[in-house]
């Protein structure tokens, strides 16, 4: 008898030393492809600028002690508070160390995070480590995933709590989910927005208030930024068009981080699979539908739906297998075409990445800028290019990216729509004395998106009106100086 409770203890602290060495092989695996990934778009990369737009915004903050204005972001405003930048500046010893090293160092450490978090769940609720392992490789190979932890991303920290809030959940660990859940609102308003319909979707389908803590305070906070803004600019107030929702939501259509599109069909196969015990599964029905529509609106949230589409697309897989098939080939051909397609999308993303602007052209000729204009100088271009006119000229834009508690938001795209397209010197001078314009700065994707030809719109009035001096050009830059 005692040899018998002997042998089977001996087996179970067997078995559970096997499944401790196998969660640390798979551990050691998945930290080598996030890394392996990042890393690859880092090193791969030809120019010495960091990519993306935000990243400017955070690496400028960064290296600066904290104020309550923004004396650069369009040419003076209110300072919206994000953690993310004093974090990083924290990490290099208030600036001793390169900020740019440490934020890509940190992005790499979320993102290893994220990947391991992301097992976990994933296991938790299928109890399988087959299905966990794919369903986080599908994950780190998205675009969401790799723009995501190779710019400096507002929503980085958030993601990496809110799993770790859902973790925390699954794990009955009601403490920690409402402390994760509550940090998410220090990095933003749309991360805390994401985080309150996540709680709403959570208690309503539940009928559980183990979350009403986190929600109350997320809701103050996001209520008191709406106060400060007056405004809910955070949600486009363009018209929605078909086309350019799917070229932002799908990376295969151009979006630069958006859903991939073997993953979703993929994840059509997950929804079967799940569809067997629909009522029990509802909550992930709603959270994918309620953050698929919100997408449409605010963008970012796709990096929220994104580790939701990569759990259902590995269930996926397992329910392609599961079909019977009359004819074995169709099934062999189904997953090759959907797998290839998956690695060959998430690989070509990779690459567009290693040449994301801004590029080493673009970052001369707001070095020129800086050397050739004034402290007080504001310079005018695309919304998409302000944070790095601010960061890299150190020079007052007339508008960028960061929108939070900016209040004429609207009034500025209406000027700036005006500015671009008119060619009556007139109307362009009204816009220029209304923000003290002194430098237009132009890039080719600027001119591509807005004039059909060199003498479209504003485009006319700098070749042939007088007070337009070009003061610096490249291939595909150009700076000109407004003479008054």
């Amino acid at each position: 008898m005692i040899r018998t409770v002997s042998e089977k203890s001996r087996k179970l602290i067997k078995q559970q030393f096997t499944a401790s060495s196998v969660d640390k092989i798979i551990a050691v695996i998945l930290i080598a492809l996030t890394v392996g990934i990042l890393g690859m778009v880092l090193i791969l990369r030809p120019h010495t600028t960091p990519i993306g737009d935000e990243t400017y915004l955070f690496l400028r903050q960064a290296k600066a002690q904290y104020t309550m204005e923004d004396q650069l972001s369009f040419s003076g405003r209110i300072h919206s508070f994000n953690i993310l930048p004093q974090i990083i500046r924290w990490l290099s010893l208030n600036g001793s160390v390169q900020v740019g090293i440490i934020a890509n160092l940190l992005m790499i450490v979320l993102g290893a995070l994220t990947t391991l978090t992301f097992f976990s769940i994933v296991k938790t609720l299928k109890r399988t480590r087959t299905i966990a392992f794919l369903a986080t490789i599908i994950f780190v190979l998205s675009p969401a995933f790799t723009y995501l932890f190779v710019t400096v991303n507002k929503n980085a920290f958030p993601l990496l709590l809110l799993l770790i809030s859902m973790d925390s959940m699954l794990k009955e660990n009601t403490r920690r989910a409402n402390l994760a859940l509550i940090a998410t609102a220090a990095f933003g308003i749309i991360p805390a927005i994401v985080s309150l319909l996540s709680i709403a979707i959570y208690v309503l389908l539940k009928k559980e208030k183990k979350l009403w803590l986190a929600g109350v305070i997320i809701g103050t906070v996001i209520v008191i930024q709406m106060a400060l803004a007056r405004t809910s600019h955070i949600i486009q107030d363009t018209p929605i068009r078909f086309v350019q929702t799917l070229q932002t939501m799908l990376a295969d259509m151009g979006g630069i981080f958006g859903l991939n599109i073997f993953a979703i069909i993929l994840a059509i196969f997950g929804f079967v699979y799940l569809w067997k015990e629909k009522y029990k599964h509802s909550i992930i029905y709603i959270t994918i539908i309620v953050f698929s529509i919100t997408s449409i609106f605010i963008k970012d949230t796709l990096f929220y739906l994104t580790p939701l589409i990569a759990a259902l697309a590995a269930l996926g897989i397992e329910e392609i297998l599961k079909i019977r098939w009359e004819i074995r080939l169709i099934e062999n051909l189904t997953l090759l075409v959907l797998i290839t397609g998956l690695l060959f999308s998430s690989f070509s993303h990779v690459k567009a990445l290693t040449v994301a602007q801004p590029t080493d052209e673009i970052k001369e000729s707001l070095e020129f800028l800086k050397e050739q204009s004034n402290q007080s100088a504001v310079v005018f271009s695309d919304i998409t290019k302000g944070n790095w006119i601010s960061a890299i000229a150190e020079r007052k834009n007339v508008w960028d990216s960061n929108t939070e508690l900016v209040r004429d938001i609207k009034e500025r795209n209406i000027d700036f729509k005006n500015l671009t397209a008119t060619r009556k010197i007139k109307e362009a001078d009204k816009v220029i004395e209304k923000y003290g314009i002194t430098h237009i700065w132009i890039d080719a994707n600027m001119k591509k998106k807005l004039w059909k030809n060199e003498e479209d719109g504003l485009l006319f009035l700098l070749t042939y009106g007088k007070d337009f001096k070009k003061i610096y050009e490249s291939e595909n830059t150009q700076i000109l100086e407004i003479e008054r």
